[in-house]
């Protein structure tokens, strides 16, 4: 169940969804053995300058592609006069071909808007939607990686060299009113309902987006019983607001006790005021910071569902998210 918070104290629960082709859970079952995942329909990019210089004192460039399925993994240093999208283009199609058989993924996302006309020139000549995203768990995991076992073993690493092309937090903005909502609250699920609920977005049954929380939660280590918070919205309009937000691509919710503001991050810097309490208000600042340090404890996971009333059981749009920090590369 979507247990409360604070505010709203009964949340209506979730709908428990199974995907419709999961195993029997029977004795004696004969089970497929797994094979390697299949590639994901959105691919992760960066495609920067690394903290290295070659042997002519000049930087090295760098693209990285992969999926959250693993099944795409792909590094390819670049001269540094050999960046342009001809040449990304190039590069990609090779991909394709090596991982998917020459198929290409729907879209991509990417978190260096910098990059953003090479990047998106390349993907559109290859018929694919190029997505200016912080959603990139992945890619930049295997930064990081990348930073300890590639980068600073080499013999040009510039040790402190800034990060390069980093995402600037843009200015709080108002929320869309067709995304608002009319009531909302902190609220919290069990791990494993959060992962059956993730099971429905994945399934097209249901309005939203999810990481991948099965991994998260092995990477972590975390019980199915622990308790992961999150927010509910509810709006008469829920099935309409979830259809909208979908074309937000959103990353994460922040609650800002400084401000009183419940903070939505989107695309790559966006920021909306996606809901507020009162200020002044100890009470509701304490539940807010309390909010934040259960999300730290789960890594923070944590979610946004939107439903049509506080006694509608049915979830219309559901988003299992996950805090992001940059890389340091």
């Amino acid at each position: 169940r979507v247990r409360g918070r604070g505010g709203i104290a009964a949340a209506a629960s979730t709908q428990a969804t199974t995907d419709a082709g999961a195993a029997p859970d029977a004795d004696g079952a004969a089970l497929e053995a797994a094979g390697p995942p299949a590639p994901a329909d959105t691919w992760q990019l960066d495609f920067c300058s690394r903290p290295m210089l070659d042997e002519r004192g000049k930087k090295v460039w760098e693209l990285l592609v992969c999926d959250e399925t693993g099944a795409v993994q792909h590094a390819e240093y670049f001269a540094n006069n050999k960046v342009n999208s001809a040449n990304l283009k190039s590069a990609l199609q090779r991909v394709a071909d090596e991982a998917n058989g020459g198929v290409m993924p729907t879209k991509v996302r990417f978190f260096r808007t910098q990059m953003n006309t090479i990047i998106s020139r390349a993907l559109k000549d290859l018929g694919i939607k190029p997505v200016p995203s912080r959603r990139c768990a992945e890619l930049i995991s295997w930064l990081d990686e990348r930073y300890d076992t590639v980068y600073s073993v080499h013999p040009g690493f510039q040790a402190n060299a800034p990060p390069l092309m980093a995402p600037e937090q843009g200015p709080l903005e108002d929320l869309p009113q067709e995304l608002a909502g009319s009531q909302w609250a902190f609220v919290e699920l069990e791990l494993g309902e959060l992962i059956e609920e993730s099971k429905s977005v994945r399934g097209g049954s249901l309005f939203g987006d999810t990481i991948d929380v099965e991994a998260v939660a092995d990477e972590l280590g975390l019980d199915m019983n622990a308790s992961v918070p999150g927010v509910v919205a509810l709006s008469r309009r829920a099935a309409a607001v979830a259809a909208w937000t979908c074309g937000l691509e959103v990353v994460a919710l922040q609650a800002d006790d400084s401000r009183a503001t419940l903070v939505m991050e989107a695309g790559v810097s966006t920021r909306y005021r996606y809901a507020t309490w009162p200020r002044n208000d100890a009470a509701a600042d304490k539940e807010a910071r309390d909010w934040a340090d259960a999300k730290a404890e789960v890594g923070g996971l944590h979610f946004l569902a939107l439903q049509a009333d506080v006694d509608d059981e049915d979830v219309l749009g559901f988003w299992a998210l996950r805090d992001i920090a940059m890389p340091r590369a």
